[in-house]
């Protein structure tokens, strides 16, 4: 439990400083990105659900930007307040020596929300019914013991939606086991080649020439060679000989 003062201070400096919507009510544009993966419509559906959402896989597959565009949804399309979304990167070093410390100077769940209630000046007990706290804590597998954080308040059936990002394989398989029953789990994978186009190009008609080729399965055949791609005559692929050459640049990249 954080008893001290100067750490009560670091706590809510990094609140602060991972959490500019609380002052401007929006989302960075250099954080959120335009491009949207399909599995972030697949995430915000998780949101009906009582669980938490775990968000897995390889580092650097875009989890980070994922959790900023579910923040971006819910302030912009689902009208959130900001106040009342919560974000803290658990790889930050300054979290990590707070969350890890074996002193008087290790922090917790409850020292984060206890913190968060002096800044809002209201208690989350005082929320109107259906209003929630949405806790994103990334990279949560920097966080000993996170499992434990989670499943206290979860079972005490606080206003709280957890959603979780990890990097860890073992680490999260060992916490998500602690939360049985508790949490819905979502893989993410690097970009396909699809997504890779789409991101990079920013070409609405080419996207969705590319969106209907891909549910035909012909698409695959990009992964074979781009070369051979556009040497036949079919009808669809021939949408796409005005853009062969940036597709042969991308693909070259993203080999």
């Amino acid at each position: 439990m954080m008893q001290n003062i100067e750490g009560r201070e670091k706590l809510k400096k990094l609140l602060y400083f991972h959490n500019p919507w609380w002052i401007d009510h929006r989302i960075p544009d250099s954080l959120k990105l335009t491009y949207r993966r399909p599995v972030l419509k697949k995430l915000l559906e998780h949101f009906k659900l009582d669980r938490a959402i775990l968000i897995k896989g390889p580092r650097r597959t875009g989890k980070t930007t994922l959790l900023y565009q579910i923040i971006d949804e819910l302030i912009t399309k689902r009208e959130i307040p900001a106040q009342n979304i919560i974000y803290l990167s658990c790889d930050d070093p300054e979290l990590k020596l707070l969350t890890n410390s074996s002193s008087d100077s290790r922090i917790n769940l409850s020292d984060i929300l206890d913190v968060y209630e002096q800044l809002r000046e209201k208690t989350i007990i005082e929320l109107k019914p259906n209003e929630k706290i949405y806790l994103f804590l990334d990279e949560i597998h920097f966080w000993e013991g996170w499992q434990f954080e989670i499943k206290k308040y979860f079972d005490k059936k606080y206003p709280l939606k957890f959603i979780l990002s990890g990097s860890s394989a073992s680490l999260i398989k060992r916490g998500s086991e602690s939360l049985m029953g508790r949490t819905i789990e979502e893989l993410i994978l690097p970009f396909s080649f699809y997504e890779f186009l789409s991101c990079q190009l920013k070409d609405k008609r080419l996207n969705k020439i590319i969106l209907n080729l891909q549910k035909n399965f012909i698409l695959s055949n990009l992964l074979k060679g781009v070369t051979g791609l556009f040497s036949g005559s079919t009808s669809p692929i021939d949408q796409l000989i005005p853009y062969q050459n940036k597709i042969k640049i991308l693909f070259a990249e993203y080999l």
